[in-house]
């Protein structure tokens, strides 16, 4: 349900509003009385980027044609105990400790707090298995930068903007990667 009220949110708006305008309406959304109190689900936006000395960014290819290939991001992407294990670092690393990497809504129900992600996207040629790429984001920021990430995909692939300046917006603040 949050991640549909998240799609419906930010879908159309983001591609004609810059991101801190999507990052209100998503909040606002998240808010709203049918998915219960303002505490119900914690919308905290002044994490939205990550710690540049903890996570730099790292790339592992700039070959557009590769990362471009239909399934790239899905083949070199972490799984199983080594994806287990780079997310127990990177929660460590940030200093979350187990029993604050998720919030309860009103109900006692409880919802992931962070997402463990990629700073430079894989669909970009991210490291998938560098530390200094991967980060706990907060989920509500994770689900707009899943939007980003897909815009520059795109932008890279038709041509539009080099893989080597993507990464570099991205690294440099994931939230104005596009706008510039």
């Amino acid at each position: 349900m949050l991640t549909v009220c998240i799609a419906a949110a930010v879908g159309a708006f983001f591609v004609m509003h810059p991101i801190s305008e999507v990052r209100r309406a998503v909040a606002t959304h998240l808010t709203e009385p049918s998915l219960g109190s303002a505490s119900a689900v914690p919308v905290e936006m002044s994490s939205e980027l990550q710690d540049a000395k903890l996570t730099p960014g790292a790339v592992a290819t700039t070959d557009v044609k590769l990362v471009c290939s239909p399934g790239y991001a899905s083949n070199v992407r972490p799984r199983g105990a080594l994806w287990k294990s780079l997310k127990a670092e990177a929660y460590a690393r940030y200093g979350i400790p187990p029993g604050h990497r998720s919030d309860i809504d009103a109900a006692g129900v409880h919802h992931p707090a962070y997402q463990v992600d990629h700073l430079i996207p894989l669909e970009i040629g991210g490291d998938p298995t560098s530390l200094e790429n991967i980060w706990p984001q907060p989920t509500v920021e994770a689900e707009i930068k899943d939007h980003v990430e897909n815009k520059l995909h795109e932008l890279v692939c038709s041509g539009q903007m080099p893989i080597g300046v993507a990464q570099q917006r991205v690294r440099d603040n994931w939230t104005t990667a596009v706008e510039k």
